[in-house]
């Protein structure tokens, strides 16, 4: 029996998977007969657009910020991370959060912050991060705590107190202590658009990610103040 469901899981997968080309992608309708090969061309045309799109963006970001650091225009916002760094770093600590029995998470949680920071510039100023595993653990444990009291309730409340602590811990490269950083979201407003995230993905089968991330980014950038300075979903300084 549980064989058979596992046949009909992927069977409804695949029939998702072509069903999402016909109709979203080549706008055929789901009464069109289907054939594989022209579905699959589809994704494959929608992969090369997009990759597409997205090398004009980088080469125009790139050629933007060589224009103000050589002076010829205002200060930019830019990310300079790479994944293969960010993989590296998630992939020590996530094995040390492994062997650790979850003991290590405080200290992923840093590492991950300042790796994101240490990588971001907005408008011509690097952001930095000087948290620590240490000094979170006594949150982590309080949360654990109130967590298994509240029989997984208060687990909700998690994310919202961790981007708290996070942005009380950032700001920038010498302006440390001159103003205060904070995020002001609230625990309801997370709930509210991991919500309606998770009923898009459902609707979209999947395909709304990149749509629903970017709008759950919006709402944490708009919530997050550095050094009294709210980001936009731009990452332009608004006072």
């Amino acid at each position: 029996m549980t064989q058979t469901f596992k046949i009909l899981g992927w069977v409804a997968v695949v029939w998702g998977i072509d069903t999402c080309s016909r109709v979203l992608l080549q706008k055929l309708g789901i009464d069109v007969e289907p054939i594989i090969s022209r579905d699959l061309a589809a994704y494959r045309d929608f992969y090369q657009t997009y990759r597409a799109k997205h090398e004009a963006e980088e080469k125009a970001e790139k050629e933007e910020i060589a224009k103000a650091q050589n002076g010829q225009a205002g200060p930019v916002s830019y990310f300079d991370g790479t994944g293969a760094g960010l993989f590296g770093t998630y992939l020590l600590y996530a094995f040390l959060t492994i062997i650790t029995c979850g003991f290590a998470a405080p200290w992923l949680n840093c590492a991950i912050q300042r790796w994101r920071t240490k990588h971001m510039v907005v408008d011509g100023k690097r952001v930095t991060f000087n948290g620590t595993g240490a000094s979170l653990l006594g949150h982590w444990i309080l949360w654990e705590f109130l967590t298994v009291i509240t029989c997984g309730l208060f687990a909700f409340f998690i994310p919202v107190g961790l981007q708290k602590w996070n942005m009380n811990h950032t700001y920038y490269e010498g302006e440390k202590g001159a103003e205060d950083s904070r995020f002001d979201g609230n625990t309801f407003q997370y709930i509210g658009y991991n919500i309606m995230q998770f009923l898009l993905l459902v609707v979209a089968f999947g395909l709304a990610y990149p749509w629903t991330h970017k709008m759950i980014l919006r709402w944490q950038t708009k919530h997050q103040l550095i050094n009294s300075l709210t980001m936009t979903s731009s990452l332009t300084m608004t006072a």
